[in-house]
């Protein structure tokens, strides 16, 4: 989910880093002045112009499309702390990104820190999962289709860049909040030749609350969504020169 704060900064990127890649920057990226007092707004207005052409992807940035947009494989458990408990969700996509709305967006243009809100109604998530777990005689080892559905996805992100050799804009961190009002979870696929396993399996799912899901699986998935997005950022600003760009 996103992938769900990774909206709205793929749009500030590439508002400030489109000419890069292109000798003229094109008609639809609007150049905002840092030293604007509204310089937010210009950024937000120009994002929500971009939304189209960031549903589709942006091919001279080698941007893809953020609808629907993969996130891969996120791993829930590694089996690193407890070799009994491996879990991962593979091949996710997410669709219904392309319907976000912009928050928040506050800039500390000297110290390069970004805060962005985006709020998104709904969000389907489909992949596949692989568990590996033993818990004392129950060993559980099965994998099948992955099904959630979010509703009114709240997504909050911090930002810090620098400056390499006074021209270059490098993004090295970035922390992801998550938030859904509501969510459905359908994991499919149980083991179908054991069918008090499968029935354990179900109840196990079953018993356990949302509030418990979201707290296991949300900074995983969190994690991902900033790994991606961090890396995009700064494939986009390779040889952008911030000053041109982003005048004063």
């Amino acid at each position: 989910m996103g992938k769900l704060g990774q909206v709205a900064l793929v749009g500030f990127v590439c508002l400030t880093s489109l000419g890069c890649v292109l000798a003229v920057i094109p008609d639809y990226i609007h150049v905002c002045h840092r030293s604007d007092p509204k310089v937010a707004v210009c950024i937000q207005n120009s994002v929500e112009a971009l939304r189209p052409l960031l549903v589709k992807g942006l091919p001279e940035l080698n941007v893809k499309g953020i609808d629907p947009f993969e996130l891969g494989r996120i791993t829930i458990f590694d089996g690193v702390q407890n070799p009994d408990v491996k879990l991962y969700f593979d091949n996710v996509v997410v669709t219904g990104l392309g319907n976000f709305k912009i928050t928040k967006l506050k800039l500390d243009v000297e110290k390069m820190i970004y805060r962005v809100g985006v709020k998104v109604p709904f969000l389907n998530l489909t992949g596949t999962f692989d568990a590996d777990m033993k818990f004392g005689q129950l060993e559980i080892k099965t994998n099948g289709d992955l099904h959630t559905d979010l509703v009114d996805v709240d997504a909050q992100a911090v930002i810090h860049a620098y400056l390499k050799d006074n021209s270059r804009m490098i993004f090295d961190s970035l922390t992801l909040r998550l938030k859904a009002s509501d969510f459905l979870l359908n994991v499919d696929n149980f083991p179908k030749k054991d069918a008090v396993l499968g029935q354990t399996i179900h109840q196990l799912i079953t018993e356990t609350s949302k509030q418990d899901v979201r707290d296991l699986a949300t900074p995983h998935i969190e994690r991902k969504c900033a790994e991606i997005l961090l890396d995009l950022s700064n494939q986009i600003t390779e040889t952008f020169d911030y000053n041109e760009l982003f005048p004063l």
